[in-house]
């Protein structure tokens, strides 16, 4: 991986760890789901930044 692809993940990982926090989220199914939408969110924000 590229460093801006490592920083981009890292990224991800710290939204998605304080979304399930706050959410409370507990079992594979629904912190599967708060990784998903948390990774989309943060690819999606990225794309659109650099392009």
């Amino acid at each position: 991986m590229s460093s801006k692809e490592l920083i981009a993940s890292a990224f991800a990982e710290i939204v998605a760890s304080e979304r399930m926090d706050a959410n409370e989220d507990q079992g594979n199914s629904p912190c599967y789901k708060t990784c998903k939408a948390s990774g989309e969110a943060v690819s999606g924000l990225l794309v659109k930044k650099l392009k």
